[in-house]
């Protein structure tokens, strides 16, 4: 368990979505599709692996606390192992391969200069469709999901901006830009627009701060996500 952690935090996102993809294409209870639930760093690997590896087929997806627009900066009270290493790289460093490929929060670090992170990111900005090749395949098998459910904690200290988990995030100057106020939406690069427009997309707020589940809110508005999906 102790090592599995670390190889999450150590591994590179496309390492981990390739393993994940080989177990479920050999599991055969999988085979005739399966919802998904993700937590966190979990959540975001996981609409890799929706985008990445279309069968078996992921019915509904939700996401706890996904930072799907990553993350700018860390809190050391909440996550303290990416923060202690990330906080020394942030400038310079955040970039380079060995970050990028050792360091698995790094991959999905958003800088606010555009062009750094088009240029730098070798995961966040790949399954975003938001370098300069455009990966169709990626919206297109994000678009076969039946529901694709985000949920954002209220107050949520551990992902910054909150509203990445809604797939908002800052301007180069700190202002908010929401999902339908970004490129990525407005040119419709990973396919939520086309989603959002025929009610795919469900955005939640969850009470309390990240990853704290309320068992009743989660029977009143995830169950129905998980039971009698055809």
């Amino acid at each position: 368990m102790r090592y599995d952690k670390i190889r999450s935090l150590t591994m590179h996102p496309f390492e981990q979505i390739e393993i994940a993809c080989k177990s479920i294409k050999n599991d055969t209870k999988f085979h005739n599709g399966y919802n998904a639930i993700g937590l966190s760093q979990g959540a975001l690997l996981l609409r890799g692996l929706a985008q990445t590896c279309p069968f078996p087929k992921m019915k509904n997806f939700i996401s706890f606390g996904g930072p799907q627009q990553g993350i700018y900066q860390a809190n050391p009270q909440t996550i303290k192992i990416m923060c202690t290493t990330i906080h020394y790289q942030l400038n310079a460093l955040i970039y380079s391969r060995p970050s990028q490929y050792l360091l698995t929060p790094a991959s999905y670090w958003h800088d606010l200069n555009p062009n750094r992170y088009q240029k730098g990111s070798t995961f966040l900005a790949i399954i975003n469709n938001e370098k300069d090749t455009i990966i169709t395949d990626y919206a297109e098998n994000l678009k076969a999901l039946e529901r694709f459910v985000m949920v954002k904690y209220e107050s949520d200290e551990a992902i910054i901006p909150n509203e990445s988990t809604f797939f908002g995030y800052w301007s180069e100057q700190k202002t908010l830009i929401r999902l339908e106020e970004s490129e990525l939406y407005k040119r419709d690069k990973l396919g939520l627009k086309a989603m959002n427009e025929n009610g795919q997309l469900v955005f939640l707020v969850s009470p309390g701060g990240h990853l704290e589940l309320n068992e009743e809110w989660f029977v009143d508005n995830i169950l129905q996500y998980l039971i009698n999906t055809s």
